[in-house]
């Protein structure tokens, strides 16, 4: 079993120190030493950024998976994030099915801003259809 998955959030060691690739990209992430100020700029542009949530999430979705920041799960942090920023802006989150996943890592691999922005509210718009269906409603 790898013992990295279940460590505790706070022994994590923050941003990877190690160049990494990422697997079926030609995309090379940046070196390690540039991590932490790509990560400052990324926090404060997204932060001072005011542009349409859906647009503004997809460009900063494929921001930082370009950025790379951690040696490895960044896919996984970077969904998550898409999904922390819909509901903390009273959106549903959303959930990329297996069989959607060739599409997503395409938006990526081409930089498709706008139609990662149209599709992830599409999802966002699909999912609160299917909450309604189960009663939920605000």
């Amino acid at each position: 079993m790898n013992e990295t998955r279940n460590r505790d959030i706070k022994d994590t060691e923050g941003y990877r120190t190690v160049q990494v690739f990422i697997q079926g990209s030609e995309h090379i992430p940046p070196e390690p030493e540039k991590v932490p100020n790509l990560m400052i700029y990324y926090i404060y542009n997204y932060n001072h950024d005011e542009q349409d949530i859906f647009t503004k999430i997809a460009k900063y979705h494929i921001d930082f998976e370009r950025i790379h920041p951690f040696k490895d799960k960044n896919g996984r942090t970077g969904r998550l994030l898409i999904n922390y920023e819909l509901l903390k802006n009273d959106l549903p989150p959303v959930v990329i099915a297996k069989e959607d996943r060739v599409k997503y890592f395409e938006f990526l691999r081409n930089n498709e801003v706008n139609e990662l922005a149209k599709w992830l509210k599409d999802l966002s718009t699909r999912e609160k259809e299917r909450m309604e269906k189960f009663g939920y409603n605000e």
